[in-house]
């Protein structure tokens, strides 16, 4: 595009000052940015702990074992959890337990479940996954009665 004269005369310093501008802002920006992260998330909100860390998984299967048997009781449901037996998974807070389930005169039923912990939600933990196993005496063996 051509300038006139009168255009320059128009527009004057103002196109060299806001190119200026955006290179200092932006240059402000990556610096800024860099500092950040080599220092960690400076600026990433931190989340508060309603629960603690994570449990280790026999601290995991006591706590599993004890909320249900608490709330079956308290909602007059005679069903009871045993043989819990639970393994961290990949990442801390993640788990795969089995345990049986207990109801009076009828057989154990096997199960098996992964669950997540989540210190920030109301529930300290969330089931992801569950099923039924063909045996319960250990996670092992509820793993390999799947095949």
């Amino acid at each position: 595009m051509l300038q006139t004269s009168a255009t320059r005369r128009l527009l004057g310093p103002f196109p060299a000052v806001s190119i200026a501008v955006a290179c200092a802002v932006a240059a402000g920006t990556y610096v800024l940015g860099y500092r950040v992260e080599s220092d960690g998330a400076a600026l990433a909100p931190v989340a508060e702990s309603l629960h603690g860390d994570a449990p280790g998984p026999a601290e995991f299967a006591r706590q599993l074992t004890g909320l249900a048997n608490q709330f079956a009781a308290q909602s007059g449901d005679h069903a009871r959890m045993a043989k819990v037996e639970c393994v961290q998974g990949a990442h801390r807070g993640h788990y795969m337990c089995s345990f049986a389930l207990l109801r009076g005169t009828r057989p154990e039923e096997c199960h098996l479940i992964q669950a997540v912990w989540t210190p920030t939600a109301i529930d300290s933990f969330r089931i992801t996954l569950s099923g039924l196993a063909g045996r319960c005496g250990s996670l092992r063996e509820a793993i390999q009665s799947l095949q």
